[in-house]
């Protein structure tokens, strides 16, 4: 597999997780007794965490 190809891989990998662990936020927060903004700014704050986890994981060598 090229560098590109994998690269490109790592980079949909990050989104996934980032969208998966949003999701998943969404969906137990939806159900707590929380204003909508709380829910999505919350979740949104899970979705970026995430994301930046990932990609400086990868960029350093820690994940995968």
């Amino acid at each position: 597999m090229s560098l590109s190809v994998a690269k490109r891989l790592m980079h949909y990998r990050s989104w996934l997780v980032a969208v998966v662990n949003g999701g998943i936020t969404w969906i137990v927060l939806i159900i707590a007794p929380l204003g909508l903004l709380a829910v999505i700014i919350c979740t949104l704050s899970v979705l970026l965490g995430s994301l930046m986890v990932s990609h400086l994981g990868q960029r350093d060598g820690i994940i995968g």
